[in-house]
């Protein structure tokens, strides 16, 4: 996966808590932004793969192929924003077949099937009391639509959130901690970014859970 920047290198510069006499022996601008650079690239590549190399930048027509589970849900990438097509391949040999918008909805984070009932199955067409239980069994799931589903969707966010790019401040400074106490002033390399990354003092206990809170369910997302 290729990494699109969250914030530029001028956006850093003005949230960092470091300027350029901390790492270098001259007011060297150029190389302290080629050094923002590396480390804003680090620090978003890092959100990105403790999500499960999943960005939160805007993509229209992502397409999801998985065989139909045995339940009424889909975990989609989080953020869903729009479902444009779902499509059931319903028999081995068969074409996919699109179907209604009425038979489905979704959420942040899943494709769901309306709730209704196997008719074979069903307490009520038996004239018996409804069973909760029994319910959740005779609800129709994926599995009974085919064999196979195929969602296309449009998922991520026009507009960087602004906890995520929090969250990648603190990782930025993080970084940029450890580089100037354990390098030399005026030896500091862009290239040298990497080795900090996985370090404790980088990936602390607060920005691991401020990560997963950034898609829990339920959790909330403040775009800027």
């Amino acid at each position: 996966m290729t990494y699109v920047p969250y914030m530029t290198v001028d956006e850093v510069r003005e949230r960092t808590e470091y300027k350029a006499d901390d790492f270098y022996a001259t007011d060297e601008e150029e190389r302290f932004d080629e050094l923002l650079e590396r480390v804003e690239e680090e620090a978003g590549a890092t959100i990105d793969s403790f999500m499960g190399d999943t960005s939160f930048h805007y993509e229209e027509g992502v397409e999801l192929e998985v065989p139909a589970p045995r339940r009424a849900s889909i975990e989609l990438l989080y953020p869903v924003q729009d479902v444009l097509m779902v499509e059931v391949l319903r028999a081995r040999g068969g074409d996919f077949q699109e179907i209604g918008e009425n038979r489905y909805y979704f959420t942040d984070h899943r494709l769901y099937l309306h709730e209704g009932q196997k008719a074979s199955r069903s307490w009520r067409r038996r004239g018996r009391a409804s069973n909760p239980l029994r319910s959740n069994i005779d609800r129709v799931t994926w599995a009974d639509m085919g064999r196979l589903v195929r969602v296309t969707y449009n998922r991520g966010y026009t507009e960087v959130p602004a906890n995520v790019k929090s969250v990648q401040m603190a990782i930025i400074n993080n970084i940029l901690r450890n580089l100037r106490l354990e390098q030399s002033i005026g030896s500091i390399s862009p290239d040298a970014v990497s080795t900090y990354v996985n370090n404790r003092e980088v990936m602390t206990e607060d920005i691991e859970k401020r990560l997963k809170q950034l898609t829990r369910f339920g959790g909330t997302t403040m775009v800027i």
